[in-house]
């Protein structure tokens, strides 16, 4: 795998498919989990055998057991990992939920596009921002 890589939690198996797809037209790196505790059990190992650590963290919102917030709180209470960008999708919006999310630590909010035609700017907009503006911790 080459860095930088994103991390994704995602439950839903077409959104999976469609994530991986536009990654890798991108050449962009994902590792997927289904849900935080198989992602934190990752980011654990990542620390123990000094492998790199993801770039990003994205996490679709209604997760379950653990919801994309108690993830949130999870990665920030690991000084090993909390400095990880952590960006929530989710299908539907309120600013409820989104305040929620960035109350408890997480950096960005994005509602899910409806239209496929949407989704590849939404990516693009995406990767261009986390992985090629913003500077990251390595």
């Amino acid at each position: 795998m080459k860095e930088p890589y994103i991390l994704t939690v995602e439950n839903d198996e077409d959104d999976q498919y469609i994530t991986r797809q536009f990654f890798s037209e991108q050449a962009v790196d994902t590792v997927m989990f289904n849900d935080g505790e198989e992602m934190m059990l990752y980011l654990r190992q990542c620390v123990a055998r000094k492998t790199p650590l993801p770039a990003v963290i994205l996490l679709d919102y209604h997760l379950m057991p653990k919801t994309a917030v108690d993830i949130i709180r999870l990665i920030r209470r690991e000084s090993d990992f909390a400095h990880i960008p952590v960006v929530v999708l989710s299908g539907t919006r309120s600013d409820e939920i989104v305040r929620e999310c960035y109350r408890n630590g997480a950096n960005s909010f994005i509602q899910k596009p409806s239209r496929v035609q949407d989704i590849d700017k939404k990516v693009s907009s995406f990767l261009t921002y986390w992985l090629r503006t913003v500077e990251l911790v390595k």
